[in-house]
């Protein structure tokens, strides 16, 4: 590779690298800069066309609300899904995305337009979280998971399940078996599903978080 072919792909890069994986927005006109994942809250009196704006304007891949309160959004379709969460959840549910995002070197590339299919169900998603403590790394996971996927509504099917699961320590095979096994016991095979480990300065701890969509 020549020198300055090898230049100009490091510039592509930092120039990418710049560039935010999950932005959420207020309601402008202007400003709105890059961004992978653009969020919005759905309470703040966006309509269809300062969507459309957002979205043009970010270049995002995906666009989505988040619905923090009983305030319900019309019907806006150039949003790709909503996703139901508490006020203090916003920046948690923004994180569980960016596992989605093509940047992770840990993650195979993601087909963006099966992503937005499979956010294609009528009722918004919700986020879920469940924090376990424990001296075994093994319990406390499968606890974790448990007790994550115990949120889930027994008379519903699901068709999509993010995961980001926090520990201390790196997701092994053993433990990332104990998720898997969790998730198909209790879901049909057909299920759209990404996790992805984070490490954290917090011993013995197993925190999941997670957004479940309603197909």
């Amino acid at each position: 590779m020549s020198q300055a072919k090898s230049e100009r792909l490091n510039k592509e890069r930092r120039w990418l690298d710049s560039i935010a994986i999950s932005t959420l927005y207020a309601l402008e006109k202007d400003n709105y800069s890059l961004t992978e994942f653009a969020f919005f809250i759905v309470s703040d009196d966006w309509d269809q066309q300062s969507l459309i704006s957002l979205k043009d304007k970010t270049g995002a891949l995906l666009l989505i609300g988040l619905q923090t309160t009983n305030y319900c959004i019309g019907n806006l379709d150039v949003a790709d899904s909503i996703i139901r969460c508490k006020p203090d959840e916003v920046q948690q549910v923004m994180k569980v995305f960016e596992v989605l995002s093509n940047r992770r070197n840990d993650l195979a590339t993601i087909d963006f337009n099966i992503i937005k299919e499979t956010l294609q169900h009528t009722e918004p998603a919700q986020f879920i979280q469940s924090i376990r403590m424990g001296n075994d790394r093994l319990d406390r996971v499968e606890q974790a998971i448990t007790e994550t996927l115990s949120q889930i509504p027994e008379n519903i099917s699901i068709n999509l399940l993010i995961l980001r699961i926090k520990a201390d320590s790196v997701l092994s095979l053993n433990k990332f078996s104990v998720i898997e096994s969790a998730i198909y016991n209790q879901f049909e095979d057909n299920i759209s599903f990404w996790c992805a480990p984070i490490r954290i300065d917090e011993p013995d701890c197993c925190w999941i978080e997670g957004i479940y969509g309603v197909a």
